[in-house]
């Protein structure tokens, strides 16, 4: 039997932020500051976006801080891959530590993702 379900991202664990970042080859500092175009300092993991003016933060409490001047300073689309990426890797790493096998299909059409997860009883 298979189930379908809709999850709303918070990006809250810094190592699945890592991973996503990884996928995407883009520079990711955990634990770090970066000062945005208002002059404030903001910290936890730094992501720096190619072609972006400043970098994204993804702060403690799982949003995300940054400025991308509508869309002129970086493409707001961007952030929605790192959020799509995040949640496949948190998703199968919840799933490896309960033991349960999951594999990862990319649909070319669409770029979606799937994850199918093996429960064995």
């Amino acid at each position: 039997m298979s189930h379908t379900v809709q999850i709303k991202t918070e990006l809250k664990n810094p190592k699945s932020v890592e991973k996503a970042c990884e996928r995407l080859k883009w520079d990711c500092q955990l634990n770090s500051s970066a000062v945005l175009y208002d002059g404030k300092s903001v910290h936890g993991a730094i992501v720096t976006i190619p072609g972006w003016r400043y970098s994204a933060c993804v702060k403690e409490d799982g949003s995300i801080a940054t400025d991308t001047f509508n869309n002129r300073w970086g493409d707001i689309a961007d952030l929605d891959q790192l959020k799509k990426y995040y949640a496949v890797e948190e998703t199968k790493s919840t799933l490896a530590a309960q033991g349960i096998y999951s594999r990862e299909y990319l649909n070319e059409k669409d770029q979606s993702i799937t994850l199918t997860a093996e429960v064995h009883h």
